[in-house]
């Protein structure tokens, strides 16, 4: 008899039993409110992806104030002909003066490189304009160009090859406005334009291949 039970509890298998299925607790993720950001006040822009502006300094000169296009230097006209001033980051105190012995006017900084590594300068001649191209990292004029009249507008192209500017002639009825364009490197009218009324829109295409003016 023990042994029929023995050869009875073989056959018998023991039952399967899956394991308990536990469902993983639930977390809620953390709220996040985004951050109140204030609206500008009147007065105010604000600059995307930038910090927002602030005032680095003040000058107090009875002048037009053009500042480099690397932030380095704000130059400006002084009441002595063939001089001008400016003044150096980050202080922006000490005024220095500089002298361009071939301009015989007063000598005013009209605009600078999109490098900021030279500034061009405009004076009156006995007979139309000069414009001069002052390199900063020698102190000098490095070209001086004679224009038809004294420019009122100057541009120069981004690759820095070119520049062109616009100055008005004579008066009244006879008034026109000149515009040219000339070489950076060497100084050469390339071409000149003569128009009845000026234009606000002088201006080289981004590839610099090209110079684009309206004529009202």
């Amino acid at each position: 008899d023990k042994d029929k039970a023995k050869d009875k509890d073989k056959g018998i298998k023991p039952p399967i039993v899956d394991p308990p299925i536990v469902n993983p607790p639930i977390v809620n993720p953390p709220i996040v409110n985004p951050p109140v950001v204030n609206p500008p006040k009147a007065g105010e822009f604000v600059l995307i992806g930038k910090p927002p502006p602030e005032l680095v300094t003040e000058i107090n000169v009875k002048a037009q104030v053009c500042l480099s296009a690397d932030g380095q230097r704000a130059a400006y006209r002084v009441s002595r002909p063939g001089t001008f001033a400016y003044r150096m980051a980050p202080d922006w105190t000490a005024e220095h003066q500089l002298n361009v012995p071939e301009a015989k006017s007063f000598l005013e900084p009209f605009m600078s490189y999109p490098d900021g590594s030279k500034m061009a300068l405009v004076s009156s001649g006995q007979t139309g304009g000069n414009l001069f191209l002052w390199n900063w990292s020698e102190n000098k004029v490095d070209l001086h160009i004679q224009t038809a009249a004294r420019p009122q507008t100057v541009i120069v192209s981004a690759d820095m090859r070119y520049v062109a500017t616009m100055g008005h002639l004579g008066s009244g009825k006879d008034s026109s406005f000149v515009i040219g364009l000339y070489n950076a490197l060497s100084g050469q009218e390339i071409k000149s334009w003569t128009l009845k009324s000026p234009t606000q829109n002088l201006a080289f295409t981004p590839d610099s291949k090209k110079l684009h003016f309206v004529e009202f």
